[in-house]
C-alpha cells in the first residue's frame, strides 16, 4: 500500500512541476492577443497580408496594439496557470487563460470591440458611462 501512495505522490509531483515550468507569462498572453487581433482585422477587412502597402498598415496596427495592450494587460500567475486581464475605464475583463505553454483567449469575438474601445480618448469613454 505504501508503494502505491509513493507512486501516486511522484506522479502528482511530476504533473505539478510540469505545469509550473510550462506556465505562460505576460509576453505569451500579449502575443496571443496581438495575433488574434491582427488575424481578425485581416479576415474582417479582406486584407492581403503579402501586399507591401498592407504590411505598412499592419505595422501601424502593431504599434496601436503595443500602446493599448502593454499598459492595460495584467497577467496573474498562479504557479500552474495564468490569467490575463485587460483593464479599462469600465473595469477589469478576463481575456486569456494560459496553461501548459499555451494561451487560450476567452470571449475572443468581443475582444476586437474591447480593444477598439480602449484605443479611444478617455473623454469619449466617460461620456458613454
Amino acid at each position: 500500500m505504501k508503494r502505491i501512495y509513493k507512486i501516486i505522490l511522484a506522479v502528482l509531483a511530476v504533473i505539478i512541476v510540469t505545469l509550473a515550468v510550462t506556465c505562460p507569462g505576460r509576453r505569451a498572453h500579449r502575443e496571443a492577443i496581438t495575433n488574434k487581433f491582427q488575424s481578425g482585422i485581416i479576415k474582417d477587412l479582406g486584407i492581403d497580408a503579402n501586399d507591401p502597402q498592407n504590411q505598412k498598415n499592419l505595422k501601424i496596427g502593431e504599434e496601436f496594439m503595443e500602446r493599448v495592450i502593454n499598459p492595460n494587460l495584467k497577467v496573474l500567475g498562479y504557479g500552474v496557470c495564468s490569467i490575463g486581464y485587460l483593464e479599462t475605464v469600465k473595469g477589469r475583463k478576463r481575456v486569456s487563460f494560459g496553461i501548459l505553454g499555451h494561451v487560450y483567449l476567452l470571449d475572443a469575438e468581443h475582444l476586437h470591440a474591447r480593444l477598439f474601445e480602449m484605443g479611444k480618448p478617455v473623454e469619449n469613454q466617460k461620456n458613454k458611462l
